[in-house]
């Protein structure tokens, strides 16, 4: 990633609608340099057929790749 302060969001979507933050917040890089990233955890009550959405937002000024990224989801009774 590029040096200097970015802001970063990792948000979750019902049906298109924003349901809740698993992570948000800035990191300052010194120099341009691999980030390693955040995570975080949200809850959400589903129903049968909704399609869930995660997005990850990047404000760095330029295009980023993505080199990886692990999502799960838990279902509880």
């Amino acid at each position: 990633m590029t040096a200097g302060t970015h802001k970063y969001i990792l948000a979750a979507f019902i049906n298109g609608s924003r349901s809740g933050y698993l992570s948000r917040g800035y990191t300052t890089l010194p120099s341009s340099d691999y980030w390693g990233g955040t995570s975080g955890t949200v809850t959400l009550k589903l129903n049968a057929n909704q399609t869930i959405t995660v997005e990850f937002w990047l404000n760095s000024g330029s295009t980023e790749n993505l080199d990886f990224c692990n999502i799960s989801i838990v279902k509880l009774n």
